[in-house]
């Protein structure tokens, strides 16, 4: 009996330990950026330089940063950037979105950059950092409409809070998001840490709920958009294989608002904007100012 004993808490500790381990890879907010030397984030660095920094406290007294950038007082942009990302991704769009009259802000999502936080939770609390963002800015700017954008988990972000914002938020960008992040975890817990989903990501969403305080079906992109109301273009690649496409029709299907779909030709995860520059620029100004 005392081997017996032995032996179930070798297993239950190497559980544990296993789990904390995942937990810690997947959602741990320690992260090192690299310098990729490209001209587009020498020129986001020099245009969020230029930017003021401002700064919000999130439900959890997180502290949050963003960039902020004011042309028209009428017009914002907030820009959302990836998991493990920076604020220097969407560029492309954001710079020009600038040079087109808009005032832009550039969150920081929590546990990257200049916020705070420890955790990255792939929306479960992000989503409420972006409500805090939309105060933020119809706090100091009293007639202005905002256009939410997001790339990856910045997408899934603006999915999950689209039934909360208000009426000042007047069209949504949703770039190659996860309809679930069970599914999502699930698909990458087996393609590329080569782990079977079952159990692995039960177990894991189950010591989530304990380590985190939610589990990953809470995340549900999907049935959160179903009482969405503003208009909404879903873009995603084709060959996206990180976020699998088919999960943007899953999303665009549950979407009951205005709506419109472009799938981007040969396209892997989070490229559209950087392989069809010109067209998605066009694409999101003309869907956003089309009355």
């Amino acid at each position: 009996m005392k081997i017996l004993a032995i032996v179930i808490a070798v297993i239950i500790f190497l559980l544990f330990a296993f789990l904390e381990s995942v937990i810690n890879f997947t959602f741990s907010a320690k992260i090192k950026y690299k310098d990729k030397s490209k001209k587009e984030d020498r020129m986001a660095k020099e245009f969020l330089n230029s930017a003021k920094d401002v700064y919000t406290n999130a439900n959890d007294n997180v502290r949050l940063h963003a960039s902020l950038k004011v042309n028209d007082e009428r017009k914002f942009l907030i820009s959302l950037h990836g998991y493990k990302g920076s604020a220097e991704e969407n560029a492309l769009l954001y710079r020009h979105m600038y040079e087109n009259g808009y005032s832009v802000l550039i969150p920081d999502m929590r546990g990257h950059g200049k916020s705070g936080g420890s955790w990255i939770t792939f929306g479960y609390k992000e989503k409420d950092d972006l409500i805090s963002w939309i105060n933020y800015i119809n706090s100091n700017f009293k007639n202005a409409k905002i256009t939410l954008h997001g790339v990856s988990m910045g997408a899934s972000t603006i999915a999950l809070a689209l039934k909360d914002v208000n009426q000042t938020v007047t069209a949504a960008i949703l770039d190659c998001g996860y309809s679930s992040l069970y599914e999502e975890l699930s698909i990458n817990a087996k393609h590329m840490c080569h782990l079977p989903s079952h159990p692995t990501v039960d177990l894991a969403s189950l010591y989530s709920k304990f380590r985190l305080g939610f589990n990953f079906k809470e995340v549900n992109p999907e049935e959160s958009i179903k009482d969405n109301h503003i208009k909404t273009l879903f873009i995603h690649g084709s060959d996206d294989k990180f976020v699998p496409t088919y999960m943007v029709y899953r999303l665009y299907d549950a979407a009951k608002c205005e709506k419109e779909l472009w799938i981007t030709n040969g396209v892997k995860h989070a490229k559209s904007l950087e392989t069809y520059t010109d067209e998605y620029r066009s694409r999101v100004l003309s869907f956003i100012e089309e009355k």
